[in-house]
């Protein structure tokens, strides 16, 4: 795997992909650079108006999204921002909807990294597998 600060790169899935016009995705990609497709080992599921992904080391399907590289001076303070777009923070609820945590993702060119993002924290009964791991496509 690519040695990395740990704070920047971040796996994005669902609104906060290129090509979502989610106010936070383009904040997110004006301030980031875009270093390529990668899939991440899991499973994706529709809740509602939204995309949670489970991340499952050994799985055979995997999650379709980009790797960005968040830029070092403001990697923390752009992680929080979106923590809070996630709903992970005091005085919001708990459980949280998603959490945080460091991934393994792989690249287009089969390079592993490390990457950050947020995965889904409730039960999945009931929601929609998104069989084909990619949350921009039609289904």
């Amino acid at each position: 795997m690519s040695e990395v600060s740990p704070a920047s790169l971040l796996f994005v899935y669902g609104t906060l992909r290129l090509g979502s016009h989610n106010p936070h995705a383009v904040f997110l990609h004006s301030r980031c650079r875009r270093t390529g497709s990668a899939r991440m080992p899991g499973r994706l599921f529709r809740i509602g108006s939204v995309y949670g992904a489970l991340y499952e080391p050994d799985s055979e399907t995997s999650v379709l999204g980009d790797v960005l590289e968040l830029p070092e001076p403001s990697a923390q303070e752009i992680l929080g921002s979106l923590d809070r777009y996630e709903g992970i923070g005091a005085g919001l609820p708990r459980p949280a909807t998603f959490r945080r945590e460091r991934v393994r993702a792989i690249m287009e060119s089969g390079e592993e990294v490390k990457c950050w993002t947020w995965i889904y924290n409730l039960p999945v009964k009931g929601c929609s597998h998104v069989r084909h791991g990619d949350a921009l496509a039609r289904e």
